[in-house]
């Protein structure tokens, strides 16, 4: 497919460094990249107040204006030193902005930010991500502004993206936020990833096209990996916040998409653009039935209402993951590096390549400028500067090489 080799370039990239500042965030799908900063700890307001009060003098008008950055995941504990560099260095590049983030744990990330949006909280950037709570939802609620008319005034960072790039900002006709470039692939339904050294150990040198060859794989390979690490492995696909898309690619009826909300609209966009309730579908009642099992086999955490969001990421770092669509290729050099010896992962199209695949947003992340920001430019103004070279790029996300990270030259032949 033509997105693979993308896909995997991008995995690759992000596997290129071990950082102490890229890896805080504990999400490697919707928190690195250029999603996040280099930061990290447990999110809060201080982090804020160190930067937002303070100002010096620059060559435009005298004084460095605040830009707050909203995101989920943690701060690392060396934060304060990373961001003292990031703006040492948009002070030399003559940028009149000084930058602050606040994280918010991804446990408690939709609830607070729902908070923060409602109370009119302020700040300059916050970061979008369309499976937790989409743009137009949050543009529809007044909390984000449009960048229309300001993003002409910032050429290099709107090439920096393809026209069907932008498509995925738009919100009654004007784009609401930019791209995030690591987000900003085709669909990423079609894909599951899985543990291929585990799934080879337990006979199964190919991924299994059926419903029922995917289950007995997380069956051997939930034995196998509990007999390994002495960790139980669960399956953490698209539970609680969202439907089993991989499992609709199984079903006759398919394509359709279902919204993640506690209505769970399911529309047809090969049909004539209705809407109907996906909990009334007979396609819901399969789900069901298949979890059912799932959670019978004990493939499902028993207390997956109740459990931390960031456990599946945590337990996957020392090799604890079944086939999902919550990782990617990288989660296996980060099991090697955490001396989980063969660990490999790798992204397969579920059910094969011949089912057509379905894009339900151009883009999946997004950066967007708050309504509260009494600077909206203060956000462009940070990544203009942010896309403008590597040199910033990795100094944001990855922090000082050699104190925060070292790059390995190898993974770049």
């Amino acid at each position: 497919m033509k997105t693979t080799k993308k896909l995997l370039a991008m995995a690759l990239a992000a596997a290129m460094v071990v950082t102490a500042f890229a890896g805080c965030s504990g999400n490697n799908n919707t928190s690195s990249a250029d999603s996040t900063s280099s930061a990290s700890s447990e999110a809060s307001t201080s982090s804020d107040a160190s930067t937002s009060d303070e100002s010096s003098a620059t060559e435009d008008d005298g004084t460095i204006h605040p830009m707050r950055i909203v995101q989920p995941g943690t701060l690392c504990a060396d934060y304060d030193t990373g961001m003292a560099a990031v703006n040492e260095k948009l002070k030399e590049d003559g940028v009149n902005i000084e930058v602050s983030v606040t994280r918010i744990p991804w446990d408690a990330y939709a609830e607070k930010l729902n908070l923060m949006l409602t109370t009119g909280e302020e700040f300059e950037l916050l970061h979008v991500m369309q499976d937790v709570k989409n743009l137009s939802a949050i543009a529809g609620m007044g909390a984000i502004s449009s960048i229309h008319e300001s993003i002409q005034n910032y050429p290099d960072l709107y090439n920096k993206f393809s026209e069907t790039d932008w498509l995925g900002t738009l919100y009654k006709g004007e784009e609401y936020a930019v791209p995030c470039y690591w987000r900003s692939f085709d669909n990423v339904m079609s894909y599951m990833d899985y543990r291929s050294d585990i799934a080879e150990k337990v006979g199964y040198d190919e991924f299994p096209d059926t419903t029922e060859g995917i289950i007995d794989l997380m069956k051997k390979s939930q034995d196998e990996i509990l007999n390994e690490t002495g960790m139980k492995a669960y399956s953490w696909m698209h539970q609680v916040q969202d439907t089993a898309h991989w499992l609709h690619r199984s079903y006759d009826t398919y394509p359709f998409y279902v919204e993640g909300t506690p209505t769970a609209c399911r529309s047809h966009p090969d049909q004539d653009g209705t809407v109907d309730s996906f909990y009334e579908s007979e396609e819901f009642k399969k789900d069901a039935n298949t979890y059912y099992e799932m959670y019978q086999a004990g493939l499902i955490d028993p207390d997956v209402l109740n459990r931390d969001h960031q456990k599946k990421y945590d337990d996957a770092k020392f090799g604890a993951m079944l086939p999902s669509q919550t990782f990617d290729p990288a989660t296996g050099v980060t099991m090697q590096q955490n001396g989980v010896e063969g660990a490999e992962v790798k992204w397969v199209e579920a059910f094969g390549s011949d089912v057509p695949d379905m894009i339900y947003t151009y883009v999946q992340n997004l950066n967007a400028i708050s309504a509260t920001s009494e600077d909206p430019e203060s956000g462009l103004k940070f990544l203009n500067w942010l896309y403008a070279s590597e040199e910033n790029h990795d100094l944001f996300h990855y922090g000082i090489e050699g104190t925060h990270y070292t790059r390995d030259r190898r993974s770049q032949n």
